[in-house]
Protein backbone atom coordinates (compact mmCIF):
# COMPACT_ATOMS: atom_id res chain seq x y z
CA UNK A 1 0.00 0.00 0.00
CA UNK A 2 1.17 3.70 -0.57
CA UNK A 3 1.13 6.28 2.48
CA UNK A 4 -2.16 8.08 2.81
CA UNK A 5 -3.46 11.05 1.54
CA UNK A 6 -1.84 14.83 2.73
CA UNK A 7 -4.85 16.31 4.85
CA UNK A 8 -4.95 18.65 2.13
CA UNK A 9 -5.48 16.38 -0.60
CA UNK A 10 -7.95 14.44 1.16
CA UNK A 11 -10.12 17.44 1.68
CA UNK A 12 -9.91 18.23 -2.42
CA UNK A 13 -10.89 14.20 -2.86
CA UNK A 14 -13.73 14.95 -0.63
CA UNK A 15 -14.78 17.99 -2.87
CA UNK A 16 -14.51 15.77 -5.77
CA UNK A 17 -16.81 13.24 -4.25
CA UNK A 18 -19.24 16.35 -3.00
CA UNK A 19 -18.87 17.69 -6.81
CA UNK A 20 -19.66 14.12 -7.94
CA UNK A 21 -22.47 13.60 -5.82
CA UNK A 22 -24.30 16.16 -7.05
CA UNK A 23 -24.06 15.22 -10.40
CA UNK A 24 -25.04 12.20 -9.91
CA UNK A 25 -28.60 13.49 -8.45
CA UNK A 26 -29.02 15.50 -11.27
CA UNK A 27 -28.34 12.55 -13.89
CA UNK A 28 -30.63 10.70 -11.73
CA UNK A 29 -33.63 13.77 -11.93
CA UNK A 30 -32.82 14.19 -15.56
CA UNK A 31 -32.49 10.92 -17.30
CA UNK A 32 -32.11 7.82 -14.68
CA UNK A 33 -29.39 6.13 -17.49
CA UNK A 34 -26.50 3.77 -16.78
CA UNK A 35 -23.83 6.88 -15.92
CA UNK A 36 -25.18 7.35 -12.58
CA UNK A 37 -23.95 3.03 -11.81
CA UNK A 38 -21.46 4.46 -13.49
CA UNK A 39 -20.48 7.51 -11.92
CA UNK A 40 -21.74 6.30 -8.08
CA UNK A 41 -19.47 2.79 -8.61
CA UNK A 42 -16.37 4.93 -9.42
CA UNK A 43 -16.83 6.64 -6.42
CA UNK A 44 -18.37 5.39 -3.26
CA UNK A 45 -14.84 3.70 -2.26
CA UNK A 46 -13.15 6.96 -2.31
CA UNK A 47 -14.19 8.76 0.98
CA UNK A 48 -14.12 5.61 3.23
CA UNK A 49 -10.81 4.31 1.84
CA UNK A 50 -8.60 7.35 1.55
CA UNK A 51 -8.76 7.58 5.87
CA UNK A 52 -8.09 3.90 6.41
CA UNK A 53 -4.38 3.15 5.75
CA UNK A 54 -5.20 -0.51 4.88
CA UNK A 55 -7.54 0.24 2.00
CA UNK A 56 -5.97 2.98 0.73
CA UNK A 57 -4.57 2.15 -2.89
CA UNK A 58 -4.48 5.29 -4.97
CA UNK A 59 -3.49 2.90 -8.25
CA UNK A 60 -7.05 1.28 -7.68
CA UNK A 61 -8.51 4.80 -6.97
CA UNK A 62 -7.44 5.47 -10.17
CA UNK A 63 -8.30 2.67 -11.94
CA UNK A 64 -12.19 3.21 -11.20
CA UNK A 65 -11.74 6.74 -12.50
CA UNK A 66 -10.37 5.79 -15.56
CA UNK A 67 -12.93 3.67 -16.08
CA UNK A 68 -15.43 5.89 -15.94
CA UNK A 69 -13.56 8.76 -17.81
CA UNK A 70 -13.08 5.74 -20.55
CA UNK A 71 -16.84 5.40 -20.48
CA UNK A 72 -17.86 8.85 -20.32
CA UNK A 73 -14.44 11.05 -21.75
CA UNK A 74 -16.28 14.73 -20.34
CA UNK A 75 -15.86 13.94 -16.74
CA UNK A 76 -13.10 15.67 -15.36
CA UNK A 77 -12.42 13.29 -12.33
CA UNK A 78 -9.82 11.45 -13.45
CA UNK A 79 -7.63 14.38 -14.72
CA UNK A 80 -8.46 16.34 -11.02
CA UNK A 81 -7.89 13.30 -9.10
CA UNK A 82 -3.99 13.20 -10.68
CA UNK A 83 -3.98 16.66 -10.19
CA UNK A 84 -4.79 16.44 -6.52
CA UNK A 85 -2.42 13.47 -5.97
CA UNK A 86 0.12 14.80 -7.86
CA UNK A 87 0.69 17.65 -4.90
Amino acid sequence: MSDQPTHEQQRALCSVVARAIVEIRSLARDSGNRQIEDLADAIHNLPRDMFEQDAWNPELARGALRDYADRYSRSGYLSEFDRIMAG
